[in-house]
């Protein structure tokens, strides 16, 4: 059977570049029809990869670790959490900063503990 659609130039079929680049869009092609067959994105596989590596994250967080516009985030979250594949919680408690206080006129810096003397 003779195939009616034009063939690409041969200086084309051979080149590197344009073989990798048919490659990938064969690539995309079977993992977008793979997500589709369970009504998944390619976003939601970012985002659950990433909360499966890292644990719970903020929105903002996933957004930018994802690359992936927060917008997006929004909605693909949105549609994670309709399906049953995730949902929201509230966020994770934020760790105490890191102070730290300049050293007295003249001297040295306090030890942790405070105590002065023997001991």
């Amino acid at each position: 059977m003779e195939s009616t659609a034009p063939q690409s130039p041969a200086g084309l079929r051979t080149s590197p570049t344009w073989l990798l680049n048919q490659t990938a869009a064969h690539a995309t092609r079977l993992l977008s029809e793979g997500f589709a067959a369970h009504d998944l994105r390619g976003y939601h596989y970012r985002l659950l990869a990433a909360l499966a590596e890292d644990g719970p994250a903020s929105q903002a967080d996933l957004g930018r670790r994802c690359g992936i516009d927060r917008s997006d985030v929004v909605a693909a979250v949105n549609d994670l959490a309709g399906g049953g594949g995730g949902g929201r919680g509230p966020p994770p408690p934020r760790p105490p900063p890191h102070r730290q206080s300049p050293p007295p006129p003249g001297g040295r810096p306090a030890r942790k503990g405070g105590g002065g003397g023997g001991g």
